[in-house]
């Protein structure tokens, strides 16, 4: 993996997980807080460059890697990001995401004509935050030809083949 010289490691906070009080292992887990206002939507949009060079960087014992579009994490998005990632091990994933589901009328349409409308609940956005397999990410970024200046760490994973999923609530309240 050849590291663009315009990486800046500031659009991308390193947290240890001790920091922020999560219960994951701190040798296996890196939590990023993504800088620089970058947006598709909902979706965190993390500058390549520089998540290239942060996955070098890290130690080789790094498994897991957790992107959060909060500069400094609220309390209720830790014990998300705890709820996730207990979810990513269970049901045994490259990629785990929370999502936003659509708001604005949807329709589908042909040229210029309105051919029906769209269910909403059918669909949705991905949002931080993002639950991503190291290894995965790193394979994702290696095989991509032509890799954008901003790119979602979920969408790379899941466009690479790895087994992405949004977060279920539902799975979290049937294991209790």
């Amino acid at each position: 993996m050849s590291i663009p010289p315009v990486a800046s490691p500031h659009m991308l906070r390193p947290f240890d997980p001790r920091q922020l009080g999560l219960w994951a292992d701190p040798s296996e887990l890196i939590v990023y807080a993504v800088m620089g206002n970058r947006y598709a939507g909902p979706t965190v949009l993390v500058h390549t460059p520089t998540l290239m060079r942060r996955l070098t960087e890290l130690s080789k014992t790094v498994k897991t890697a957790v992107f959060l579009d909060e500069p400094f994490p609220t309390r209720t998005t830790l014990e998300r990001v705890d709820q996730m990632l207990d979810q990513y091990s269970a049901r045994e994933l490259d990629a785990l995401a929370g999502y936003v589901g659509a708001t604005e009328a949807l329709k589908r349409i042909h040229v210029d004509e309105v051919l029906s409308g769209v269910d909403r609940s059918t669909v949705i956005s991905v949002a931080s935050p993002l639950i991503i397999s190291r290894e995965k990410l790193k394979q994702a970024l290696e095989t991509n030809s032509v890799l954008p200046t901003w790119s979602c760490p979920f969408l790379l994973v899941a466009h690479a083949g790895g087994k992405a999923a949004v977060f279920e609530e539902t799975f979290e309240s049937s294991r209790r």
